[in-house]
């Protein structure tokens, strides 16, 4: 990868984080944020403003990305070999029929 691609790719990740952060601060709101900050909803606004995209990029220059409490990661390896197989086994499926089994 090329000094321009590893560049872009990590703007493309550091905005990608930025939005993340914003979506996820606009959805539980910046009052709650600030009370479980223990800081008053100016401060929140600020970091916001001044600190929110740095940070994102900080993010995104250690290899982190921000995902959802509830999402799950996985290897990608991993997924590719499940897919794999999976992808096998469904050129052969076109009917239920053949999942039954004689007692």
């Amino acid at each position: 990868m090329t000094t321009d691609a590893s560049s872009l790719d990590l703007d493309a990740r550091s905005r990608k984080n930025y939005s993340m952060i914003l979506n996820r601060l606009a959805s539980v709101g910046q009052a709650n944020v600030a009370a479980g900050l223990s800081v008053h909803e100016s401060t929140i606004s600020k970091m916001k403003d001044a600190e929110l995209e740095r940070f994102a990029r900080l993010l995104a220059l250690l290899g982190l990305k921000v995902v959802h409490i509830d999402m799950k990661c996985f290897p990608v390896d991993q997924v590719e070999a499940l897919l794999t197989l999976a992808k096998a086994r469904m050129k052969n499926m076109d009917n239920t029929d053949h999942l039954l089994t004689e007692d």
